[in-house]
């Protein structure tokens, strides 16, 4: 079962690695992109030309993907625990794990959104 789980795990990750490269990449195919020239090397800009222009742009980019993808990811793990729940067969150990699951993740989105909520907050208390 471990061994499923982190096969599972592992695939998610490569699509979620995956997926907002191939979006990236239409949306600065779509607009004009920022090129940069080092010798004979050319970097395009994978945000494109309408990407985030200051570091506080670019957080907020960041931060609003991974409160994004965090939420994208709670209703598997939810459903995940239900699953540990109902094949634990009483088995005190397995229904724990399944008990500690829907904790841990009911904490990580706890923190997702009160992370979330402090940089609108903060943002909004000083004016940017």
């Amino acid at each position: 079962m471990k061994k499923t789980l982190s096969k599972i795990l592992i695939a998610a990750a490569l699509v979620l690695t995956v997926l907002p490269a191939i979006s990236l990449d239409s949306a600065s195919a779509e607009s004009t992109t920022q090129t940069a020239k080092l010798g004979n090397i050319q970097l395009n800009n994978p945000l494109g030309s309408s990407g985030p222009s200051t570091l506080q742009e670019l957080l907020d980019k960041i931060s609003s993907f991974v409160f994004t993808i965090t939420l994208a990811l709670a209703p598997i793990f939810y459903l995940y625990a239900g699953w540990q729940l109902v094949t634990s067969g009483g088995d005190p150990k397995k229904t724990q794990s399944g008990w500690n699951t829907i904790k841990w993740t009911t904490i990580g989105v706890a923190v997702a959104l009160l992370a979330n909520a402090a940089v609108k907050l903060i943002a909004n208390f000083l004016g940017a």
